[in-house]
């Protein structure tokens, strides 16, 4: 075992793989020699840079695995004091072995633990080093994305990392100056990465690309600019090109709860409502295709798959996110039968055998009932002009939406 230390000669890779499976399977005298001795190997200042020849030759998933907690031990416990000039290579190590793991997708897949291990070691050193040490990371890696599909789609993954390390995360890890910084920059730079899942969305057929760039799309789409929802193709290609299609449908509903979950600027005045009674207007075209209205829900989601009952769950979700938002501007636009039907389809969801569900549709209806009523407990509702138009100026909201809410 002594052997293993020897820094001097070339790692035994086999040898240290027979170590960690005597820490897996070994005697608790054996368990306990074995463990020293990876102790020990593991402190070693060298010990980072045997990490790409052990995830080269090693057949072990668990030896790839101590050997990728080499370096994230490394980078979280030592990386600030590393002269920089080794913080430079180590970065260069990672590089290089998630660029050589993801190279194809036969690659991709047989390692795809070990790449998904690398993929945070990475986030972890650009919490240190982006963007100030580390300008070009982003168009690096725009560009490399556009080399390989798989390439392209393990890039997303490390995408979504950094967006949940700076906004989800960051909160007791990073200093607030430091996630401020992160995030500026990451604001800044975002149109490459929207540049890029839109080259995805709209050339690329690889249904898996397609949905990790949807998961990507979905981790951004709660803090970028409302141009790049509003002013863009993004709208028109998830309503009628993705939410059509089963395979990405759960994944596209996802986005849309998002951007039905954004309010708008009241500074902006109703240009920017407009834009959510737009989608809403959309949604429903879509909707009555993929659940023709008369079609019994809950019968439909006992028997039908796990996948059905999730657009089920995400439908409630987008329709009442999006009324809790925006149902005033909708109201005074002119999609009142539109507004109707979809409150029918809640009130056939809310019969789903699904607490969650019930709960979700529950929530809203308490929330509409308290509007409806509370706003005049004991006399005529006045209509929005769009609403008296189509249901005749002697009905008020309360009456339009009784039949609904009588079921």
């Amino acid at each position: 075992m002594d052997q293993l230390l020897n820094f001097n000669v070339p790692v035994d890779v086999g040898l240290l793989e027979r170590i960690v499976e005597v820490m897996y399977k070994g005697q608790p005298e054996e368990k306990k020699m074995a463990s020293s001795v990876l102790t020990d190997f593991k402190e070693n200042p060298q010990a980072w840079t045997r990490v790409d020849v052990i995830l080269d030759q090693a057949q072990s998933q668990h030896t790839k695995f101590y050997a990728l907690s080499i370096l994230e031990d490394l980078i979280k416990y030592r990386w600030k004091i590393l002269p920089q000039e080794q913080q430079v290579a180590i970065r260069g190590v990672v590089v290089h072995l998630i660029l050589k793991l993801a190279a194809d997708e036969m690659s991709m897949k047989a390692n795809r633990l070990a790449l998904g291990k690398l993929n945070q070691v990475l986030v972890q050193i650009l919490k240190h080093e982006w963007p100030h040490r580390w300008e070009s990371f982003i168009p690096d890696l725009i560009a490399n994305s556009r080399t390989s599909e798989s390439l392209c789609e393990n890039n997303m993954h490390i995408l979504q990392l950094l967006s949940e390390e700076i906004f989800d995360f960051s909160h007791g890890e990073m200093t607030k100056a430091k996630t401020r910084s992160l995030k500026t920059t990451l604001n800044k730079e975002f149109s490459m990465i929207f540049n890029l899942c839109s080259f995805v969305l709209d050339n690329l057929e690889s249904e898996r690309l397609l949905i990790v760039t949807l998961h990507t799309l979905h981790r951004y789409l709660c803090w970028i600019p409302l141009g790049f929802i509003f002013e863009t193709k993004l709208l028109n290609g998830l309503l009628y090109k993705f939410l059509p299609i089963p395979s990405t449908r759960n994944d596209t509903m996802r986005c849309l709860i998002e951007v039905a979950s954004l309010t708008t600027d009241p500074a902006a005045g109703g240009v920017q409502e407009s834009h959510f009674v737009d989608i809403f207007q959309h949604f429903m075209k879509q909707l009555v295709q993929i659940i023709p209205p008369k079609t019994d829900i809950p019968n439909a989601c006992e028997n039908g798959t796990s996948e059905d009952e999730d657009f089920v769950h995400s439908l409630a979700l987008f329709l009442t996110t999006l009324f809790k938002n925006h149902l005033d501007a909708i109201e005074k636009s002119d999609t009142t039968g539109q507004v109707l039907q979809a409150h029918y389809y809640l009130a056939n969801i809310t019969m789903v055998d699904s607490p969650e569900i019930f709960k979700i549709c529950l929530e809203y209806w308490q929330a509409l009932a308290h509007d409806l009523y509370h706003q005049a407990p004991s006399g005529p509702l006045v209509l929005h002009s769009a609403m008296q138009s189509s249901t005749g100026s002697s009905s008020d909201r309360r009456a339009h939406y009784a039949p609904v809410l009588s079921r």
